[in-house]
C-alpha cells in the first residue's frame, strides 16, 4: 500500500469491518440524507477492500452498490479504491479518489467535488 497510514501500534486504522450508518448527498452546502441505509465496508491489512450497501431516498428510489478490489492511501485524508470487480466495467482498474477520515470507531468516506459529493458514515464492527 502506498504511503501507509498507521497508528502508534503500527496498524492501519481503516483495516476492519465497518457498518454503514449514514449516507447523504451534499450539493452547494445543502445536505440530503437517505431515508434508509444498510451495508458494510471491509478493508484488509493486505490492501483489499469490498463494499456492499443499499440506500433508499425520501422518494423511495433504491440503489444497491457492490464492488471490490484494492485500496491505496494517498496524501493525508485521501484514499484510492481500485476496483477489480465493479458493476460498471469502465471502472475496473481505475483509481477512484475518495476523501477519508477514520477514528477508532468512525469511518467517513466522501466522493465527488467540493460543490457536489456524497458522504458515507460507518461505525466499526471489528
Amino acid at each position: 500500500m502506498a504511503d501507509e497510514q498507521v497508528d502508534a501500534a503500527g496498524v492501519d486504522p481503516i483495516v476492519g469491518v465497518w457498518q454503514l450508518v449514514g449516507f447523504e448527498r451534499v450539493t452547494n452546502g445543502e445536505s440530503v440524507p437517505m431515508a434508509e441505509v444498510q451495508g458494510h465496508f471491509v478493508y484488509s491489512a493486505d490492501g483489499l477492500f469490498s463494499e456492499a450497501f443499499r440506500i433508499v431516498d425520501a422518494a423511495g428510489c433504491e440503489r444497491t452498490v457492490i464492488y471490490a478490489g484494492r485500496y491505496e492511501h494517498g496524501e493525508a485524508g485521501t484514499l484510492f479504491h481500485i476496483p477489480l470487480h465493479h458493476p460498471d466495467p469502465t471502472q475496473v482498474g481505475q483509481r477512484l479518489q475518495r476523501g477519508i477520515a477514520v477514528t477508532s470507531d468512525t469511518y467517513i468516506l466522501t466522493s465527488g467535488t467540493p460543490e457536489s459529493f456524497v458522504r458515507l458514515t460507518a461505525t466499526r464492527l471489528s
